[in-house]
Parts: structure tokens; C-alpha cells; sequence
């Protein structure tokens, strides 16, 4: 079993000196970035402000979806986003630009992905998950847990894992991590801010040409993103766009 003992020096994150991480609060073990985030959100955190925790007793996902972590072996993080953004629904396919660079520039291949709209898959299997929020006009929380250093996870988890350590065979120092995340999530910013994120999100988006199934049955040919972020399917009976929920790349057979 993973104990707070295993962490060594690669827990030691330090603060830029200006955009993501421009100011950081490390915690040891709490319920949930994003509602510690949140907290300091509404009491003035500003733009760029991190919390992160080695442990997080009740990290959540999209759907209300329990995020699993080992301790002190992967980043959990929620990054507090304070500006006027001109398309605020694109922020979770920005956000999933910049975890899924950061994944891909520490492989040897290029097969990391997005799956619609923000799981970051590696080959299928999920590395990375995010979770989006508003606490306020202006104010967002990005949620971010990136597997890094974790090998062994529970057997009944809804999509199957990896890690960057099991998928490169070697143990990373999370410190170093997060600065290329922080990186990667300031260039994604920009990239909404200027208004030229969509073609990166469309060249890192999974399935495109491929049929796709809703959660409510309903199965299309996934086309494209459109400009507010939406999916559009071709249907047997006509395009829709579909803006929120969750699609499986792999139907069931008829």
C-alpha cells in the first residue's frame, strides 16, 4: 500500500514568477482541490494560483465520479483561472490541450489523446481527468489529476488507467511534472485568448470519422467540433451537436 513515506524530494513545487503556478498552496492531504480552490477563489485568489495535495480524500471527476489516486504518486491540482475569457465554454477543451501536451512531451511516441471533451487517454486507457467550475463571473477552477508515478489501481474503476510511469518505465519526479504543465496550461490559455485553440484541440481529439455512441443510445459519425466547443455526430437522421454528457468511442454491437 502506497504511504505519505514514499514521497521524496520530487513533492518540492515551486511558484513561477508569473501566470499558472504564479502562486502555489501545497497540501499534504485535504478533501478536494477544488473545493480549497474554490475557498480561496472567492477570497481573492488571484489568476494562476495553484492548490495542490499529495492526497485527496474525496477527489472527484465529471458526473460526480470518484477521482482515485494513490498518495504522494500522482498530481492533483485545481488551477484558479481569473479573467475575461472570450469563449468561456472552450476553458475545458483548453484545459485538456494543455494536460494532454504536457502528457505527450514525455513519451517517445505521439499516441496520448483527448476523448471528448477533456479525458486525456494514452492507447485507450485514461492518464488524465478533468473537472471544470465557476464559482463566480470571471472566476474558474480547473481540477487536473495526472497520473505520474502510480502503478497499481483498483480493479473497478469505470475506465481502465495508466500512468506515465507505467507507460515510459520511468519513476518521474512530479515537481518536474507540474512545471511543464504549468507550461503547456499557459500556452493553452493564450491559444483561447487569441482564438486559434480549436485547430490544436481538433488534432489531439480521438475519433473523429469514427461512429460513437451517447449515453442515451443514440449512436452518429463523429464530424467535427464546432466553434462553442460541441460535438457534431452525423446521424441516421440528420447532425446534431451535442454539448454535454459523455460518448464511448467503442459501441456495443447492435
Amino acid at each position: 500500500m502506497s504511504t505519505f513515506a514514499d514521497m521524496t524530494s520530487d513533492h518540492v513545487f515551486q511558484s513561477r514568477t508569473e501566470g499558472c503556478g504564479a502562486v502555489i498552496r501545497h497540501l499534504r492531504e485535504t478533501d478536494s482541490t477544488n473545493q480549497d480552490a474554490r475557498a480561496w477563489a472567492l477570497d481573492g485568489a488571484s489568476d494562476g494560483a495553484v492548490v495542490i495535495a499529495d492526497h485527496q480524500r474525496a477527489g472527484r471527476g465529471r458526473f460526480k465520479r470518484t477521482w482515485v489516486s494513490a498518495p504522494g504518486k500522482n498530481l492533483l491540482l485545481t488551477l484558479v483561472i481569473r479573467r475575461t475569457l472570450p469563449r468561456p465554454a472552450l476553458l475545458p477543451l483548453a484545459i485538456g490541450v494543455g494536460v494532454c501536451n504536457t502528457v505527450r512531451s514525455f513519451l517517445p511516441w505521439s499516441s496520448a489523446g483527448l476523448k471528448w471533451p477533456n479525458d486525456v487517454r494514452i492507447d485507450g486507457r485514461k492518464v488524465a481527468g478533468i473537472l471544470v467550475e465557476s464559482p463566480g463571473p470571471g472566476v474558474y477552477l480547473a481540477g487536473i489529476g495526472l497520473n505520474v508515478n502510480q502503478v497499481d489501481f483498483p480493479e473497478d474503476l469505470a475506465t481502465e488507467p495508466t500512468s506515465l510511469m507505467l507507460e515510459t518505465a520511468d519513476r518521474l519526479r512530479r515537481a518536474d511534472v507540474f512545471d511543464r504543465l504549468m507550461d503547456a496550461l499557459d500556452d493553452a490559455l493564450d491559444m483561447l485568448e487569441r482564438g486559434d485553440l480549436l485547430p490544436a484541440y481538433r488534432s489531439l481529439l480521438e475519433g473523429r470519422g469514427a461512429e460513437v455512441q451517447l449515453e442515451d443510445g443514440r449512436r452518429g459519425v463523429m464530424k467535427d467540433v464546432d466553434a462553442s466547443g460541441g460535438l457534431v455526430l452525423e446521424t441516421g437522421t440528420g447532425v446534431i451537436v451535442v454539448h454535454s454528457g459523455d460518448v464511448s468511442l467503442r459501441p456495443p454491437p447492435a
